[in-house]
């Protein structure tokens, strides 16, 4: 064998062994910019490192690739759903490679990565067009999210008032059945048109100041009074069985001052649902909680429900969902956040 051939032997091997090198530099480049991770709710110390760099805040809104670690401090939650719409949510302190978080996931599924990804949209939102029906109507039959950088404002609301809404204030549970009184006219603290599936419903307003009874009233789409009573109170919770009300049937209520009939309310409505829809809403929310972190009784499990409960117009459903997501995390700005749109959306009163 010649020199020649040698030397293109010799050449060959190098080209092999710098093409073998190069290509284990690319897959490790690519591997570690793979997104494992969507961060839904950060709440309290959360941080995140790459390749033992420096550790930098994980707020809502970012992403977790292959090859970082989250660090999770006290009295602190991270939520996460990757793309397949598999959820995680961590609570104890401690620090987690990615990759073992990943195998922490929920099984997920088609079901699962939609109503994650309207919960990601809505989370991560930079602006107020949360607020708007039509907006979000047209958002949910999206599945993308919406980015937010680290730095872009918060709106701003007032934190104890939303959470006194929901009875989270110096632990006192008065959800919104509270004795509520305004300066203004009588306002029911419900939202303005909403489906019924459980057989209780609350019904709840603010009273005018001075009012000492209002009367609640529920007709029905005829007209015909079904329902009246006189209270010191501002709310009343009613059976659908012990009213009476039919199947797949609308009926409407106001509450009016006894002493002034013309202190009165506007009308809302309630409709009950038919028994298909009824099996088809308990089978769905059965596999969103299947398929969330401790069986729904997580952050990410109540927004993906309260979503779902919104989608089908199953309003008192969706507003328990946020009550128990803020229980869960009452010092996340991200859920509130999202009440407070959700609450604006439906035409509740401030």
């Amino acid at each position: 064998m010649n020199n020649n051939n040698l030397r293109t032997i010799g050449d060959t091997i190098l080209y092999g062994i710098a093409l073998l090198i190069f290509c284990s530099t690319v897959g490790s480049a690519i591997a570690s910019e793979t997104e494992l991770f969507k961060v839904l709710v950060s709440k309290g110390t959360v941080f995140v490192q790459l390749n033992k760099g420096e550790w930098l805040p994980l707020p809502s809104g970012t992403k977790i690739f292959d090859g970082e670690t989250v660090k999770i401090g006290d009295n602190s939650l991270l939520s996460l759903v990757t793309t397949a719409g598999k959820a995680v949510e961590i609570k104890s302190a401690g620090l987690y490679p990615s990759s073992e978080l990943i195998k922490q996931a929920t099984k997920g599924s088609s079901l699962t990565k939609r109503f994650a990804g309207y919960v990601a949209n809505e989370l991560t939102r930079p602006d107020e067009s949360g607020v708007n029906q039509e907006n979000y109507k047209a958002n949910m039959r999206t599945t993308g999210g919406v980015e937010r950088a680290n730095d872009s404002p918060v709106n701003v609301f007032d934190r104890t008032k939303e959470l006194a809404k929901l009875g989270l204030v110096d632990g006192q549970e008065t959800g919104i059945s509270e004795q509520q009184t305004i300066s203004g006219s009588m306002i029911p603290i419900m939202p303005l048109a909403t489906d019924i599936i459980d057989d209780i419903i609350q019904f709840s307003w603010q009273k005018k100041q001075g009012v000492e009874l209002t009367l609640l009233s529920i007709r029905d789409a005829s007209h015909n009074s079904i329902y009246q009573k006189e209270t010191d109170k501002t709310f009343m919770n009613l059976s659908v069985t012990t009213l009476k009300l039919e199947k797949n049937s609308c009926y409407f209520w106001s509450v009016t001052s006894v002493a002034n009939p013309d202190d009165k309310s506007e009308e809302y409505s309630i409709c009950t649902i038919p028994d298909d829809k009824r099996e088809a809403v308990s089978d769905t929310v059965k596999m969103i909680e299947q398929e969330s972190p401790n069986n729904g009784n997580s952050v990410i499990g109540k927004l993906m429900l309260a979503v779902f409960y919104e989608q089908q117009n199953l309003m008192q459903r969706a507003l328990k969902c946020y009550r128990e997501a803020l229980k869960i995390a009452p010092e996340s700005d991200d859920v509130i956040l999202n009440f407070y749109h959700f609450r604006k959306r439906i035409g509740m009163p401030d």
